[in-house]
């Protein structure tokens, strides 16, 4: 049913905003004053930023709970443009299924699932921009029938589905999915298992136990996954396991300079002043983010929207009016490097110490 390319998303996207304007609207009032393309373009726009911006839930409140039947106009979307990608259409359509059958949480499996497919998000989205018939509302389709799929039955001992087999080793190279733990990265393997088990029917209720058991505070993630997936195909053995165990959570870079056997998170690494640009180098691929000295606050709260692995801290200049910032961001799981000190700092490191984070004091080592 789409077209041949008629226009660009980004002359979709500035009549969009044109119409719309900078005010707030019910999703139902958008939905009703746009048409065409710009209808469909919204829609997913609307879906994906909070698909992949961790905010499912959003979009669940503002266009399922409210005055726009968000799940059918996403239905009828995906099924007009299948063509395009039916692997992005079937994902669009079991999202849109998904606040009709399950609670949708702060936090979820969906986004999850779907950081493996941001590329082919996009260009979905982009040709829907591009060959979508201006004369057809998405609003005014019929909706479609209603999504499904043949579903696996969870074996009664492990793997629950060891049809799913997983190379996560050179001696897994044989198996249908690859997620070789010395080139896949440690962020994406989950996604990689998961969608394996959603491309092959596992059913939500697994996808959900799956998702909350791994990601359990303490999981032994290995033995979690194989709970659900044949490790290499053959079940693995204790060696390859360890492997990658140790691509899940690799040592802290700072651990063998430090002489420590185990820099857990958070923690506090209390330097002399000058040593950070030495953590810096020593931090390697990991990402540390220096906080400017002549803001300390202002540059912390920059800092933590960019999900560091560590704060590099000038810690002689912490203000009193800085300890609670940096306290609060320790207690959100960062690591603090911290070079120098006031007394702002030391009593900003014994608040620290108090609530049970590790504090390792190399003050005197240069």
């Amino acid at each position: 049913m789409l077209s041949k390319p008629e226009r660009t998303y980004d002359a979709v996207r500035a009549r969009i905003d044109a119409v719309l304007g900078a005010g707030h609207v019910s999703a139902g009032v958008a939905a009703a004053r746009l048409h065409g393309a710009d209808q469909a373009v919204w829609a997913l726009d609307n879906l994906l930023s909070c698909v992949f911006d961790d905010r499912f839930h959003i979009w669940d409140q503002g266009f399922v709970q409210a005055d726009l039947d968000g799940p059918r106009l996403i239905s009828a979307i995906a099924e007009t443009a299948r063509e395009v990608n039916p692997v992005v259409a079937d994902l669009l359509r079991w999202t849109a299924r998904w606040p009709r059958t399950r609670g949708v949480a702060l936090v979820s499996v969906v986004p999850e699932l779907w950081h493996q497919h941001a590329e082919a998000a996009r260009a979905f989205l982009f040709e829907v921009a591009a060959r979508w018939p201006d004369a057809i509302d998405p609003l005014e389709l019929p909706e479609p029938p209603p999504w499904g799929r043949a579903e696996l039955t969870p074996a009664p001992d492990e793997p629950r589905f060891p049809t799913v087999t997983v190379g996560f080793t050179p001696q897994g190279a044989g198996c249908t999915v690859q997620c070789q733990c010395a080139s896949t990265p440690p962020a994406k393997i989950f996604g990689c298992i998961v969608f394996a088990l959603w491309q092959a029917g596992a059913p939500d209720e697994a996808l959900e136990a799956f998702w909350r058991e791994y990601f359990e505070r303490g999981a032994d993630q290995v033995a979690v996954l194989c709970r659900y997936v044949s490790f290499d195909g053959d079940g693995g053995d204790d060696t390859r396991k360890a492997r990658l165990r140790l691509a899940l959570d690799p040592p802290h870079p700072l651990q063998t300079w430090l002489e420590v056997d185990q820099l857990p998170s958070p923690a506090v690494v209390w330097l002399p002043a000058g040593a950070l640009d030495e953590v810096a180098r020593r931090l390697g691929g990991w990402h540390g983010v220096a906080i400017d000295a002549t803001d300390v606050s202002a540059s912390v709260r920059r800092a933590l929207r960019q999900d560091p692995d560590v704060l590099l801290v000038p810690g002689d200049a912490v203000e009193d009016a800085d300890r609670m910032l940096l306290l609060t961001a320790v207690m959100s799981g960062q690591t603090l490097a911290i070079a120098g000190e006031t007394d702002a700092t030391r009593q900003l490191v014994a608040d620290i110490a108090a609530t049970g984070v590790t504090v390792i004091d190399r003050r005197l080592v240069r």
